[in-house]
């Protein structure tokens, strides 16, 4: 037969689990969004670079 100590613990671990799954989805969700962050940066960084490249070569050929 449980203890009136056990029917007490058991509802705050619930809670505790809640809270830390809830925790992990956010973490998921930034981590998303700053892979998606990166990603533009990256495209952004690699277009400017591409740019900069075909002026250079303009300016080789001229």
């Amino acid at each position: 037969m449980p203890s009136s100590r056990d029917k007490e613990e058991a509802p705050f671990s619930a809670v505790l689990l809640a809270a830390c799954t809830q925790q992990m989805q956010q973490q998921q969700q930034q981590q998303q969004q700053q892979q998606q962050k990166q990603q533009q940066q990256q495209q952004q960084l690699q277009e400017q670079l591409q740019y900069e490249q075909q002026h250079e070569q303009q300016h080789h050929l001229q």
